[in-house]
């Protein structure tokens, strides 16, 4: 009679769902964003810098000068004044909206970088005033314009470093690990006929749910397994 085969029995935890992580922007108990009164006063010196800039602009091609003619006509200060009352506008209506937060962010750093190459041709134009026609007339009007332009640049720097925090996304609720035990059990049937010997169960270590690939070992000791079928060798021989 030969011996019945091994039994290899493997259980495997199921796998319990993980719940969802929702990722959510932190809000204060009144539903605005983090840094919205910043924002809003910045917005609103940046419309009072932007307009005082747009009227500079304006004063500065009808103005009649020498060495700046070609560049005032531009409107150097008076489009940059526009892009700081857009800039201001966005800042004010960034208390609740994320989309306004970021175009606020992209605004300001745009209206920080031309402020700064405005304040360059203020100072060229202080330095220069002397001369043109008008001296004294030009020689305020790119002072008054290097100083709003700083006033609007740094402004600017500040209300963009305060759309950092609203921009920040969180979880709604606290990491949760979930912990698998994977467990490879080994039955052998055929040591006795009325028994069934319990080899070894080995717990594996601890594995996170969402594991791509889950381990799953079974480990026989082929020691007692090659005893075994010894015994049921001999006793096959004898009855024979």
């Amino acid at each position: 009679m030969n011996p019945p085969s091994q039994q290899v029995i493997l259980e495997n935890q199921q796998h319990p769902p993980v719940a969802p992580r929702h990722f959510v922007t932190p809000t204060r108990p009144d539903g605005k964003l983090w840094g919205s009164n910043v924002r809003r006063s910045m917005g609103i010196v940046q419309i009072i810098c932007g307009g005082i800039e747009f009227v500079l602009g304006i004063a500065a091609i009808c103005i009649p000068t020498y060495y700046f003619d070609h560049i005032d006509n531009v409107g150097w200060g008076m489009w940059t004044g526009v892009i700081a009352i857009v800039t201001g506008f966005l800042g004010v209506f960034s208390l609740k909206k994320r989309c306004m937060v970021i175009a606020y962010m992209i605004t300001s750093i745009i209206t920080a970088v031309l402020c700064a190459g405005c304040i360059l041709y203020a100072v060229f134009g202080t330095i220069f005033g002397t001369w043109t026609y008008n001296v004294a007339a030009n020689l305020a009007l790119y002072i008054i314009m290097c100083i709003v332009f700083f006033i609007n640049m740094v402004i600017s720097i500040i209300g963009a470093s305060f759309t950092c925090g609203a921009l920040v996304s969180v979880t709604n609720q606290p990491q949760q690990v979930v912990m698998c035990f994977y467990r490879s059990t080994t039955l052998l049937s055929h040591c006795n006929s009325n028994t069934v010997q319990l080899l070894r169960t080995q717990w594996l270590h601890p594995k996170v749910a969402s594991h791509p690939r889950p381990l799953l070992r079974a480990q026989t000791v082929f020691s007692c397994h090659q005893r075994c079928n010894l015994t049921a060798k001999r006793n096959k021989e004898k009855r024979i």
